[in-house]
């Protein structure tokens, strides 16, 4: 299920879906479940009607990858039975990906899919720095520090934080040769602050 960002890009979305889909058995969900995110974000309501056709053709899946952060808390309570998996976790545990980063790599998590399972997913993605040697977005709580560009405040020119003035905050004091970001919308973020090089995992393959 990718976000708005990668779906809009079809030659990026089917080098990531032909990465996590390597038996064959995959397949990309016409409906990315924008509107949800949006709401659940917003804090508004989001009609019962809605809902069911959104979720419908998601209960026959074994496994759901999701781009779009916002939506991974959610999904889990909706379909219990499905093992709801973040975009970064699945494209990083894979060999083509993980094969392709290196130890002067600045890797940005996703915090929306991180926040949302944080007390497993800092062992993970500990595990993953430790094994790499690269640096990551955590500050010392293990709180995956944001560059705001995907939330809705941002979107709409509204959000209290300069997301390039974060974007710099994160990199200050940071030695690295390239970023790796798991959310494309912080691609514009970085590269408007650094000329190192920006890629998304996709990119990586």
């Amino acid at each position: 299920m990718p976000d708005n960002a990668l779906g809009a890009d079809p030659a990026l979305l089917e080098r990531m879906a032909g990465m996590l889909g390597a038996s064959g058995r995959v397949a990309v969900t016409q409906d990315d479940g924008a509107d949800m995110a949006l709401a659940l974000e917003a804090g508004a309501a989001i009609p019962d009607a809605r809902l069911a056709r959104f979720l419908a053709p998601l209960h026959r899946a074994r496994r759901l990858i999701v781009g779009d952060g916002m939506l991974i808390r959610a999904l889990r309570g909706w379909l219990p039975r499905v093992r709801i998996e973040s975009l970064g976790v699945a494209a990083s545990s894979a060999a083509a990906v993980r094969d392709k980063l290196r130890a002067s790599d600045l890797y940005v998590i996703e915090p929306r899919a991180y926040h949302a399972d944080q007390e497993r997913l800092v062992k993970y993605y500990d595990a993953l720095r430790l094994a790499l040697g690269c640096s990551m977005n955590l500050d010392l709580q293990r709180l995956a520090i944001p560059t705001t560009a995907g939330c809705l405040p941002a979107a709409l020119g509204r959000s209290s934080v300069d997301v390039r003035d974060q974007a710099r905050w994160i990199l200050e004091g940071r030695e690295f040769a390239r970023i790796v970001v798991e959310d494309l919308n912080d691609i514009a973020a970085y590269t408007a602050v650094t000329d190192k090089p920006v890629v998304h995992l996709a990119q990586l393959i």
